[in-house]
């Protein structure tokens, strides 16, 4: 089967059915006007000391491939590394104290945490203190120091509020998830913010090397449709990766990342998520995954999502995205990796998130995994996934 006509073919059969449907209900929905009232009631202010969190489960399964690994043993998708099996994938706990000088403390036990741990990591066996900061707020300044999630990338940590059951190959392959140090956010009002900020690095906990590294981000939220974020990474890091031997070696890092969404109506959301990325001294591979020698890696990738809104408790999400790891450092092998994704979404109430998805990923070398332990070019799954907020 051609992978790119089938998800191209599903892609124009989805948009039909769900935007159509979704103008039947906004007709339907269309709410009459509300009679004139006194004066509003003054919004509630936040409270100051707030304790959330949420349990997500879910079940993955390759169809026709032995597993959702690479043939070097590799898992493919970072976060999926269980096959045919029901996994904890996260009990996140958070804790955020919303005075000006406040914080946010986030704990996470399960399979993610594994994935998201970072170099030097506090704790082991399925346990991660995702994010732990101390805030302060002046005006229309912030300063956040210690441990928190990165700016890059349209999707994050905190799987609940993404649109997808899997994380896209951005998310695992072409970001950084933490960063440790301080961030500086200047809001000099509603529509944007500048961010600057210093940290050691990727995924770090502690300084690999006695440089650092240095992040700035613009994201502007204007009144209407359109929301635009541009952000960057650059200092000096370890080479050391899922796709390359411990080493000490250090070299300059780099990261352009750039989401923008465009609400077309009440029911329908549009995004994109644009990575370019380098890595200087880093072990380069092969489509085979052997080391060819040693030079500056490049990679960049494109995803686009189409979330639609069906009823007040269905939604469905088409995530359709490129990865050109030129050089392997990033996944292992010198590839171009597509894949496309759809996820249907039921939401009974706020509490509860039940998801169910398909997914196709291919690459032009084969570097899935048959039954029979060789390689192929292409790997198809399918997922349930079950989301408690509390």
């Amino acid at each position: 089967m051609n992978v790119r006509l089938f998800l191209a073919f599903l892609f124009s059969v989805f948009l039909g059915v769900v935007t159509a449907h979704g103008a039947a209900i906004a007709q339907q929905s269309a709410p009459t006007p509300a009679p004139a009232a006194a004066s509003p009631s003054p919004s509630p202010s936040p409270r100051p000391l707030v304790f959330d969190g949420y349990v997500d489960a879910g079940y993955m399964s390759s169809i026709g491939a032995s597993s959702l690994m690479f043939t070097n043993g590799a898992p493919a998708r970072v976060f999926d590394t269980t096959d045919h099996r029901a996994v904890l994938q996260n009990l996140d706990l958070r804790l955020t104290d919303n005075e000006p000088l406040g914080g946010l403390v986030e704990f996470g036990i399960g399979n993610d945490a594994n994935v998201i741990a970072p170099f030097g990591r506090w704790f082991n066996n399925g346990q991660d203190l995702t994010q732990a900061y101390l805030r302060y707020t002046k005006g229309k300044f912030t300063l956040i120091g210690g441990k928190f999630d990165t700016l890059a990338g349209a999707e994050v940590i905190r799987s609940v509020d993404d649109a997808n059951y899997s994380r896209s190959i951005l998310f695992g392959y072409a970001t950084p998830y933490t960063h440790t140090g301080l961030r500086l956010t200047y809001a000099p009002n509603s529509n944007v913010s500048f961010i600057g900020g210093v940290n050691n690095g990727w995924d770090a906990l502690k300084d690999t090397n006695s440089a650092k590294t240095l992040e700035g981000g613009v994201i502007y939220t204007p009144p209407g449709k359109v929301s635009v974020t541009v952000d960057g990474y650059s200092g000096l890091s370890q080479i050391s990766g899922s796709s390359s031997p411990v080493s000490s070696i250090s070299g300059n890092r780099s990261l352009l990342d750039v989401v923008a969404a465009y609400k077309a109506s009440g029911v329908t959301t549009v995004s994109l998520n644009y990575d370019a990325g380098s890595q200087a001294n880093a072990f380069l591979v092969n489509s085979a995954g052997f080391i060819t020698g040693s030079g500056t890696a490049n990679w960049n990738g494109i995803a686009g999502y189409v979330t639609q809104q069906l009823g007040s408790k269905f939604s469905g999400t088409i995530r359709l995205e490129t990865f050109d790891d030129a050089g392997g450092y990033r996944t292992g092998f010198d590839q171009q990796w597509n894949e496309g994704t759809v996820t249907l979404a039921y939401a009974p109430s706020s509490q509860f998130l039940f998801r169910g998805e398909l997914r196709s990923d291919s690459s032009n070398h084969p570097v899935f995994t048959n039954p029979d332990g060789t390689g192929r070019s292409n790997l198809e799954s399918a997922g349930l996934e079950a989301i408690v907020r509390f």
